[in-house]
């Protein structure tokens, strides 16, 4: 994104969304034979996006601002624990299995 001139804050947000609307389009692709798909289960992805994003955007910013490391490897830690913590919560909340 430097090359678009977009800050790094904004671009972290940016790329961030994109990923996960591929995300929630993949997981349904193999998931959609074993598992329902119900209004419960988008809000609860919704919700774990927002989450996620506010996380991403408070880790990148502590290490930008504080730490003072390259914007990359910020965007690299904030994402790694992101990405746990969503892999669990979309487990538990989203993908539910048929009962």
């Amino acid at each position: 994104f430097m090359g678009l001139s977009i800050q790094t804050i904004p671009a972290a947000i940016l790329s961030f969304l994109l990923a996960n609307i591929v995300n929630y389009y993949l997981s349904s692709l193999i998931f959609a034979r074993e598992q329902k798909h119900s209004s419960r289960s988008i809000i609860s992805f919704a919700a774990l996006i927002l989450v996620g994003l506010i996380l991403t955007v408070v880790v990148m910013n502590l290490w930008l601002t504080y730490v003072g490391i390259y914007p990359l490897l910020g965007k690299l830690i904030a994402g790694t624990g992101v990405m746990i913590c969503g892999y669990f919560g979309r487990k538990l909340l989203v993908f539910l299995p048929i009962s």
